[in-house]
């Protein structure tokens, strides 16, 4: 893999892991957009798609750590809307930790295929679409009041 691919992917990698788009479904679609196809089929590919995923993460601790210390605060003092923040953190964690563990060996045969990717994406899109329908149907704008 070259610098610039490497530069690429850490661009669509920090473009699309802040929005509620798969950025795991760009770095598996790239290469096929792109022309690297022998990118995908590298066993070294997973490690470095994790491992961009791992910078991420650890720029997202960076710029929000006053919210982790004080998440993590909240388990030591009377904070109840952090701790009760902390608790949907974690129990939104464990269904994606359970699927992952359950599904290990399938998930790592589906990684590098562009079609279950693109259409893992279709599937997101859908269901954002469909969330995003339905809450808007529910919310109601009160007048305003003169």
């Amino acid at each position: 893999m070259t610098w610039i691919q490497i530069i690429i992917y850490a661009l669509v990698q920090g473009i699309t892991e802040l929005f509620p788009v798969s950025s795991v479904g760009h770095a598996v679609m790239l290469p096929y957009l792109a022309g690297w196809t022998h990118i995908s089929g590298n066993n070294q590919f997973l490690p470095f798609v994790v491992m961009l995923h791992l910078g991420t993460a650890f720029a997202l601790l960076i710029y929000f750590w006053r919210d982790w210390l004080n998440l993590i605060r909240a388990l030591f003092t009377p904070r109840a809307k952090e701790r009760k923040l902390l608790g949907r953190v974690i129990v939104a964690t464990i269904p994606a930790a359970a699927i992952g563990f359950l599904l290990e060996h399938k998930l790592r045969e589906l990684f590098p295929s562009a079609v279950s990717a693109g259409l893992f994406l279709v599937v997101n899109g859908l269901i954002l679409f469909v969330s995003l329908s339905s809450a808007e149907e529910r919310l109601t704008v009160s007048p305003e009041v003169d």
